[in-house]
């Protein structure tokens, strides 16, 4: 299982709002972070793909828990398909 959540650290001049995103895995409590000037899909998505789940494999990831933020999930169950979280989480069968 993984929980992970993006958070605002602060402003910096020419550059705009700072994020860090955040996932981190229950079982082998291992993390990964990356700090980026948005926070959306292609962030959260990112993290999961490229950082967290290669340090855990080849453990199955069975889930993903966030805070339903617009970058990690969708309230229309019409775009959940083509949401770029939904992908990522059916190509690595989480």
């Amino acid at each position: 299982m993984i929980g992970q959540d993006p958070f605002y650290i602060g402003c910096l001049k020419e550059i705009g709002s700072i994020y860090q995103q955040v996932a981190g895995d229950y079982f082998f409590s291992v993390g990964a972070a990356n700090i980026d000037d948005n926070k959306t899909t292609r962030v959260s998505t990112d993290v999961v793909e490229n950082h967290l789940a290669k340090k855990v494999a080849p453990v199955k990831t069975e889930r993903i828990f966030t805070d339903c933020g617009t970058e990690s999930t969708t309230w229309h169950e019409e775009a959940t398909p083509t949401h770029e979280v939904e992908k990522i989480c059916n190509r690595l069968r989480i």
